[in-house]
């Protein structure tokens, strides 16, 4: 149970740094398009 709780936790943390910067790079390009 913890290990899996451990595992999770590890894969929940690379998901979100792999995600974040994807993100703020769509943002950034939707609301440069906006901007045109």
């Amino acid at each position: 149970m913890i290990a899996m709780n451990i595992t999770d936790t590890a894969f929940l943390n690379n998901y979100a740094s792999f995600l974040t910067p994807l993100y703020f790079k769509i943002s950034n390009e939707l609301l440069a398009t906006l901007k045109d």
